[in-house]
């Protein structure tokens, strides 16, 4: 940071980062905010806060933190019980995630087939009943 402030003092500078943990985690760092609440600061994909200086940053860690960062908090929590509860299991997000979407795919998959059978013996019924009047 501090080459930053030397190469480009007095000139706007925007910095671009690749999750909202690093632009939090400085922002923490500019205010003197202790870095167990850097979550609290956590940016949201494709957000855009302007003027981070000391007081805005201050100024965001005297409201409460927003609704969805408790729900978070919460989901983590539970993970965490289940995952001291069942030492034996490994859990990885992004595993549990794709699982789910394969059973929702599988539903439906059984769904379609289950549709086809019944068109195919709906009609295979109606032309037994065209045979038999001809």
């Amino acid at each position: 940071m501090s080459v930053l402030e030397t190469l480009y003092s007095g000139d706007t500078v925007l910095l671009v980062f690749p999750d909202g943990t690093g632009p939090a985690l400085l922002s923490c760092l500019i205010g003197g905010i202790p870095l167990n609440r850097v979550h609290e600061f956590n940016y949201q994909p494709g957000e855009i806060r302007c003027n981070i200086d000391y007081d805005s940053v201050n100024a965001l860690s005297s409201q409460p933190p927003p609704q969805s960062y408790y729900v978070i908090l919460q989901r983590g929590r539970n993970e965490l019980k289940e995952l001291r509860e069942n030492q034996n299991i490994t859990r990885n997000t992004k595993d549990l995630k794709f699982e789910e979407e394969m059973r929702l795919d599988d539903l439906e998959l059984e769904k379609k087939r289950k549709e086809t059978k019944r068109k195919r013996k709906y009609w295979k019924n109606a032309a037994k009943k065209r045979n038999r009047r001809s």
